[in-house]
């Protein structure tokens, strides 16, 4: 492809995905995509060249089992979770057929033992993954904009989502979106990570940790961007998350928001509250690295964002200067029920 911003790019409804994701899978054949029209073109006698016609021929295939085997493991951990102890049992017969050599067949050969609706959730989960790959290759080599297929991407996720919770039981259950937000020392970090070891899958979702892993000028911006992405990809999963995080500017809490009523997740929206006091003790007698310079000027500037916010959102406050944070989990365990 032309590296021209203006370089036009193809409507996804030129594409076969299916088959596009089937070629993408193959270890031992590669195939040759017209990225100008969707047509693909075999490489039947082993040439390992393009047609020469000129057209941007992009070559497809290659890539081998990684991918194919990943989503197995994905469905087998998802049903290894079911609430129905049958489902637990196929999930048990699925890993025992991914160990070793040999593992494609055994794991058809498993599934085949299943029921009905195990087979079923697999395909769709198989079919949607498969062209959520699809889908990514068509960005990455700049075939399609990423803008233009996000629908096709929300379509797919979720497909995956409801078939995975039409045999573990995750449909009874709306995933929860928890924002922890507060003061520097409120203990934010240490509630979160008390709440998710109550409930087993949950993704701790720091987004000062997340900064520290993106380098540049712009690693906030792009941190947030990220974990916007993290967590709406483990909510539609049918996991929990939780983000430990000052948040005193609306703005910041838009997209969190908005990717709860994406992916049908309880908003669960808490700040942890202490007297100005108990925070300064707190800041002073913690070392850790990014509590250093806090002072009276911005600790006031956080309360002054964080009363924006609590005027204008539903949000639940909960006194940590009073509670053990046992107490504090057992309340956010009881509001996010």
């Amino acid at each position: 492809m032309s590296d021209s911003p203006d370089a036009p790019r193809l409507d996804l409804s030129a594409v076969d995905l299916g088959l596009l994701a089937a070629l993408l899978n193959q270890s031992d054949m590669v195939s040759w995509f017209d990225a100008s029209t969707g047509e693909f073109f075999p490489d039947e006698d082993g040439a390992g060249q393009p047609p020469e016609d000129g057209r941007p021929w992009l070559s497809v295939g290659g890539k081998g089992s990684r991918e194919a085997y990943d989503r197995m493991a994905d469905f087998t951990d998802a049903l290894s979770e079911a609430t129905d102890p049958h489902v637990r049992d196929a999930a048990d017969d699925l890993a025992d057929a991914l160990q070793g050599r040999g593992a494609f067949g055994h794991f058809r050969r498993a599934l085949s033992r299943q029921d009905d609706s195990v087979q079923n959730a697999w395909w769709v989960f198989e079919d949607a993954g498969s062209e959520l790959s699809a889908l990514e290759w068509l960005v990455d080599n700049d075939v399609v904009d990423e803008t233009a297929v996000a629908d096709a991407v929300a379509e797919r996720e979720q497909r995956r989502a409801d078939a995975l919770s039409s045999v573990t039981g995750a449909r009874d259950r709306h995933p929860v979106l928890l924002l922890l937000n507060g003061l520097p020392a409120s203990g934010k970090s240490a509630t979160a990570r008390a709440w998710a070891a109550r409930r087993p899958g949950s993704l701790v979702l720091d987004i000062d940790l997340v900064r520290t892993l993106v380098s540049g000028a712009d690693a906030a911006a792009q941190a947030r961007a990220l974990a916007h992405t993290m967590a709406e990809s483990h909510l539609l999963s049918g996991h929990d998350v939780v983000v430990p995080q000052l948040t005193a500017r609306i703005s910041n809490l838009v997209p969190f928001e908005e990717i709860a009523t994406r992916t049908r997740a309880a908003l669960v929206h808490v700040l942890l509250d202490a007297d100005p006091e108990t925070l300064r003790r707190r800041i002073t007698s913690d070392a850790a690295p990014h509590r250093d310079g806090l002072d009276d000027e911005q600790l006031t500037k956080y309360s002054a964002g964080l009363g924006d916010v609590v005027r204008t959102r539903d949000v639940i406050r909960i006194d940590t200067a009073r509670l053990a944070i046992d107490d504090v989990v057992a309340e956010l365990e009881r509001l996010s029920a």
